[in-house]
């Protein structure tokens, strides 16, 4: 994912940069917000909690159904 600070956020796909639609294939018109008191990451509907932050991976847990996931920062052009 990528994070704009307007709020604005866009999914990309890992091995060709270009956007992506949503997990569920919706696409939605929505916002990102940080609440950094609980360490509550809202997109659009959804809310996760973060675990632990590392220079390239956010942990995070949805609080919905308790799943564990992870945002990596990667970038192919950076690969030696």
């Amino acid at each position: 994912m990528k994070f704009h600070p307007n709020g604005d956020f866009e999914n990309r796909y890992i091995s060709n940069g270009q956007k992506h639609i949503f997990i569920d294939g919706q696409v939605k018109d929505c916002k990102w917000k940080y609440v950094e008191k609980d360490s509550i990451l809202e997109l659009c509907d959804s809310k996760y909690k973060i675990l632990k932050y590392e220079e390239d991976t956010i942990h995070l847990l949805t609080l919905k159904d308790k799943f564990k996931c992870l945002f990596i920062n990667y970038n192919p052009k950076n690969e030696k």
